[in-house]
């Protein structure tokens, strides 16, 4: 036999943030830099030197890193979104932001374009009473967005917005 609180943990749901185009966007910036640096590289009396003031080099330096540190950051708060069945939690590493059924006004889904040659990112929308400015969730920046989508639309559902 389970007991409620058994019960009520099956329906809570837990989406960490995803950090893997951090390490994708880490790997090509490294891989850039050491093939330009080869390439711009000389060997001479065989010793390979590299050209540390090619303003090239030092523009891909910066970009490997900004993405370092974004993803170092990143690691560190560690965000995530909890979906209760009447509730939804905003945490990361240093605090803790629950919404309760009261405390929602709007769940909202949309879509939003980047640019007339890119694909359509989904948004989600929820207004929240105290609270001036809407929480914007991108799905995609969460492990196992449709599942994310599908929680929050039953959320919706069961808050009769």
């Amino acid at each position: 036999m389970h007991s409620e609180s058994e019960k009520t943990n099956h329906s809570v749901k837990h989406f960490t943030q995803r950090l893997d185009f951090y390490w994708q966007f880490l790997s090509v910036y490294v891989i850039a830099l050491v093939i330009y640096a080869v390439f711009r590289g000389t060997i001479a009396e065989g010793t390979f030197s590299i050209v540390v003031k090619d303003p090239v080099v030092i523009l891909l330096f910066i970009f490997t890193f900004v993405s370092a540190i974004g993803l170092l950051i990143n690691l560190y708060k560690k965000r995530v979104i909890i979906i209760g069945r009447d509730f939804i939690i905003f945490k990361n590493r240093f605090r803790e932001k629950k919404f309760s059924r009261n405390d929602l006004l709007r769940i909202a889904f949309s879509k939003e374009k980047l640019s007339k040659f890119s694909s359509v990112l989904r948004i989600i929308k929820i207004s929240v009473a105290n609270r001036r400015k809407t929480i914007k969730i991108r799905p995609s920046s969460f492990w196992d967005d449709k599942e994310l989508i599908h929680s929050l639309v039953k959320l919706k559902k069961s808050l009769n917005l």
